[in-house]
């Protein structure tokens, strides 16, 4: 904001103090006008104050009534406890701001907790479902967000309200541990309360709310919190948010509707809710950027674990996912979102929206893309979740996701619905995915990339006709470790050829435990569009075993079988095929499509060798990548050139393969 300054002078006159013929004035821009701060403070009052850093108010709703564009609206140290609505609007040039305070350290100091404090009074015993449950009557309907001593609960959700009574699910029983058992005679046990620490809920509309904690402790001895709403709910166009700690809402940050656009969210730390940022209904022009943004649950630590089949810890991670999937939510997906982006249909999708910088740790899903266009995430480090990275639904289209640091994820990119209305259309590159690292010592736990496709049938068990092509190009990363590479499972429908003519995978890296684990059918080179360039290590052989049920042991593999895989990750449900399927598709092969894969059985490449643009890698790996950056043909079709890839990426007769350029 400027203040113009009136500048006039003599053109002409008749004499030096006579009478003017002509005078021109002229607006100049005047100094920068300082943005208007509205102190608010935990020692403020809104019936007194007036937002002056000596009489301060005591709430952001107050302040924000009395705020236009180029305000800032700066809190104090402290916590606050409030849910913030943001319904006025600045302007392009002079956004509103809301920010908090550091400290000598670069700290934030600021903590804005929407939950209301309940009055410890007001919990009692509660002994029809043991000792040690207490209920409160202080809310007609559920909380939908309870914060215990700074970690949330999980909720039962009212849709499961019949199993509150059940001991083997819920726990509400006596003090003594339950024992979950899994995959007996052979596979471990799960404590209930070693994996949720803590659960909560109610019958619908029945004015009781239940909790239980892990230990037996009283509630009335703790800091409890409950919320239904946001921590901030934003309805406006030029608002950022900077330099808070946002925590005890339903969500964290929530930027809604299609007012909504040009929003900042920077340098906070945001946690607790089933969804940390949420971004939807028509929302758009939205940057994420710089934060911290984590679980913070009465959980055990999520992370990957399909395939780990090692120890209790694999199986604690398992449970975790399972509750989250079908008790936590209304439904069967994973209730718990780091970041979600959820438009309406493809004529109201979320659009322009950029998350970059952000450290995302801990929880079920750490990015789920729905109805969304436009969509850059770049340069995050993503880390522990029990469900994956990225889900992307139909819908999700321009979606580029690059230079990220993903590791710990249950699967690292997810493109779920593939052939359902909608479409998909992602620009995945230049990515670090790490998992547990191949060797003799460790277990195995993970899958990089899940291909998912859920068609519906009809009464006559007719399936769902395909009607869009998915687009999914996946092309100079690092995937390394985990149990497998690329994964199908065998419930995909796999008739129809062209379903996956989209799928481009070019100069990845790819080192896991089995490169490759899905459909022994999903070898025809017309179901995928490109499959070229890539240099693939691994063990290659998952050789069914004699061993019944679900776990056998890999001692007990029939020798039969030499070496060749029936590669599903749930051939133990069902007949074994005769002959043997290839151990991996033919595709894979150096021979397969483009003549360029480089295939490296037995071979593996570590974390550290894969980051680092020194170190001495399979020499297979250098200058035997495909030039991105102009058209290129592989399996008889013509692509690129690829976004990112740009004129002279790389600095050697052709690029290295993975997500970085080894040094010459």
């Amino acid at each position: 904001m400027h203040r113009n300054i009136v500048v006039g002078w003599i053109v002409a006159g008749s004499a030096l103090f006579g009478a003017c013929d002509e005078a021109e004035y002229h607006e100049v821009p005047g100094p920068p006008e300082e943005p208007r701060v509205v102190h608010v403070s935990v020692y403020g009052s809104d019936k007194t104050g007036d937002g002056t850093l000596g009489r301060p108010l005591e709430t952001v709703r107050e302040a924000l009534t009395m705020v236009g564009p180029g305000d800032v609206i700066r809190l104090g140290g402290g916590d606050f406890y409030e849910s913030v609505d943001v319904a006025v609007s600045g302007s392009p040039e002079a956004p509103i701001t809301i920010e908090g305070t550091r400290g000598s350290s670069n700290e934030l100091r600021t903590r804005l907790h929407a939950g209301e404090l309940v009055d410890p009074e007001t919990w009692t015993e509660h002994t029809g479902f043991g000792p040690v449950v207490y209920r409160n009557t202080s809310w007609a309907s559920t909380p939908e967000q309870m914060v215990v001593d700074g970690r949330f609960v999980p909720r039962v959700h009212h849709a499961n309200a019949h199993l509150l009574p059940l001991p083997s699910v819920l726990g509400f029983s006596p003090l003594e541990d339950i024992v979950v058992n899994y995959n007996e005679p052979t596979g471990p046990t799960v404590k209930f309360w070693q994996v949720i620490e803590g659960v909560y809920g109610a019958k619908k509309n029945s004015g009781i709310t239940y909790m239980r904690l892990a230990d037996g402790r009283d509630p009335r001895q703790s800091i409890v919190s409950v919320s239904s709403k946001p921590a901030i709910s934003i309805k406006a166009a030029h608002v950022t948010v900077r330099g808070l700690n946002i925590d005890g809402g339903k969500y964290g940050v929530e930027v809604t509707g299609s007012a909504a656009h040009h929003v900042v969210l920077e340098g906070n730390i945001i946690a607790h809710g089933t969804r940390r940022v949420q971004i939807g209904a028509g929302a758009h022009d939205v940057t994420v950027r710089n934060n911290t943004i984590e679980m913070r649950g009465m959980t055990v630590a999520p992370g990957a674990w399909t395939g780990g089949l090692s120890d209790a810890a694999d199986f604690n991670r398992e449970y975790l996912y399972m509750y989250f999937k079908y008790v936590a939510g209304p439904s069967d997906t994973s209730d718990d979102r780091s970041i979600m982006l959820e438009g309406e249909s493809l004529d109201q999708p979320v659009r322009d929206i950029v998350i970059e910088g952000n450290t995302v740790v801990d929880g079920l899903i750490a990015l789920e893309v729905n109805f969304a266009t436009n969509v850059e995430v770049q340069n995050n480090h993503f880390s522990n979740f029990s469900s994956g990275c990225l889900g992307l639904r139909p819908g999700a289209l321009d979606l580029y996701f690059h230079d990220n640091v993903v590791e710990n994820a249950n699967f690292g990119v997810r493109p779920h619905n593939l052939g359902g209305d909608g479409g998909h259309r992602a620009y995945i590159y230049r990515n670090h995915f790490y998992l547990d690292e191949v060797t003799p010592a460790k277990k195995r736990a993970g899958t990089h990339v899940v291909l998912h496709a859920d068609f519906s049938v009809d009464a006559n068990m007719q399936d769902h006709v395909q009607t869009v092509n998915p687009e999914i190009y996946i092309y100079q990363n690092s995937f390394i470790g985990g149990i497998r590479g690329f994964s199908m499972p065998t419930y995909e429908r796999l008739e129809d050829p062209f379903w996956l003519s989209g799928l481009v995978i070019v100069n990845n890296l790819i080192s896991a435990y089995r490169p490759w684990g899905g459909n022994h059918q999903f070898d025809n080179p017309e179901f995928v569009g490109a499959f070229d360039g890539n240099w693939v290590g691994g063990g290659f052989a998952e050789a069914p075993c004699s061993q019944p049920g679900p776990i056998p042991k890999p001692t007990e593999c029939d020798p039969r079988w030499d070496g060749r895989t029936y590669a599903s990750m749930f051939w133990y449900n069902r007949p074994l095929p005769e002959p043997a399927p290839p151990e991996y598709p033919l595709w894979f092969d150096r021979e397969g499509m483009g003549g360029r894969n480089q295939i490296a059985r037995g071979s593996y490449v570590s974390r550290d060798d894969a980051a680092d643009p020194n170190a001495d890698v399979d020499a297979a790996v250098h200058n035997n990548g495909i030039d991105l950056s102009v058209r290129f043909l592989t399996n008889q079709k013509k692509f690129g050139p690829l976004p990112g890839m740009n004129t002279g990426y790389f600095g050697g007769s052709a690029p290295d393969i993975g997500a970085v350029q080894f040094a010459e």
